[in-house]
């Protein structure tokens, strides 16, 4: 398992952390993919750690997850169907002005 569906994390129980690739969503961890620095990530090994992209088949995000599992976070898992998803299902987003 690599992805977890928004309406799971707008459901569930478990408390997680969005990692936030585009400055987004509101509330999220921002990073940059690019430059992932598991030093500077302040999170108990045992959080959910939910990186997500805008990019086609979420690649940048399961890469993020896939790299952060490598790292000692085991609740790592992408956001399936990433920026668009997350629109969907009516979740907060950054507002613009």
């Amino acid at each position: 398992l690599e992805t977890i569906h928004p309406h799971d994390l707008a459901t569930g129980d478990a408390e997680s952390r969005l990692l936030d690739v585009g400055d987004l969503v509101a509330n999220a961890l921002r990073m940059r993919p690019d430059r992932l620095i598991v030093g500077e990530i302040r999170l108990p090994k045992e959080a959910w750690l939910i990186p997500f992209c805008a990019c086609p088949n979420d690649e940048t995000s399961v890469r993020v997850a896939r790299e952060l599992r490598e790292a000692g976070w085991p609740r790592a898992l992408a956001l399936d169907g990433g920026w668009d998803a997350w629109k969907k299902e009516g979740l907060p987003v950054v507002e613009r002005r």
